[in-house]
């Protein structure tokens, strides 16, 4: 017993050691992913109210400098109709004898090709939701037209009726340049990003009007566009 004793007594001291050999699994290390592009899409949510559609779509890019600061880039395509309504300077009435009415009316359609570029920073809120806030620079130039149109409104004993037909057509042509504050939330995955965000745009612009022959400029201030988009991190 003391032999077998004294042959075990080396075999115990070099488990540890033989343990202490064995090499620890290397913890996986996830790359710090510093660039992210997708698509976007833009509009007014109170556009019912000023009588304005607004749509805009388009692709980004954002390249983080630090943890909590980035540039973003973007190109997009916008719609932009203007129609009828109190906010708007195009409506004329129009009596005229024979107990009717008439009205003319604008209704203005441009598309715009605009790119822009920015500053945006970024701060963690809850795990991986981040709010953020920044700014953009737009340049845009756009094309469409204006449609004139008529409406006579017939009044009888019997009641009235109506009847709508079209006047004029003239081109426009834009360039616009503008500055667009935003704040937005966002879920930050690890190749995944999903973000709305609030913008407010302010823009001056040249508008040439074939009508008139003429070019005139604006300034615009509008608020209530939202912006939804889903980007991939690489």
């Amino acid at each position: 017993m003391r032999h077998l004793f004294m042959l075990l007594l080396p075999a115990l001291f070099a488990l540890p050691a033989a343990a202490q050999e064995v090499e620890k699994p290397e913890r996986r290390v996830i790359p710090e992913r510093k660039q992210e592009t997708g698509l976007f899409f833009e509009s007014k949510f109170d556009s019912g109210n000023d009588n304005e559609d607004y749509t805009q779509i388009g692709v980004n890019y954002k390249y983080w400098l630090k943890r909590n600061m980035g540039l973003r880039f973007s190109l997009s395509w916008t719609e932009f109709n203007t129609g009828n309504g109190a906010n708007n300077n195009y409506y004329n009435i129009i009596k005229v004898p024979n107990d009717t009415v008439s009205f003319t009316s604008q209704e203005k359609n441009m598309q715009y090709a605009a790119i822009s570029g920015g500053l945006e920073f970024q701060r963690a809120f809850y795990k991986r939701f981040y709010l953020y806030a920044g700014a953009d620079l737009r340049l845009g130039y756009g094309a469409g037209y204006t449609d004139e149109s008529q409406t006579d409104v017939y009044y009888s004993q019997n009641g009235y009726y109506q009847s709508t037909q079209g006047i004029n057509r003239y081109d426009l042509q834009s360039f616009m340049m503008g500055m667009s504050p935003f704040i937005g939330a966002k879920y930050n995955g690890r190749r995944m990003v999903f973000g709305l965000e609030l913008v407010q745009l302010s823009t001056f612009s040249f508008v040439k009007e074939d009508r008139y022959n003429t070019t005139t400029s604006n300034v615009d201030m509008d608020w209530g566009i939202t912006r939804i988009y889903l980007n991939y991190k690489f």
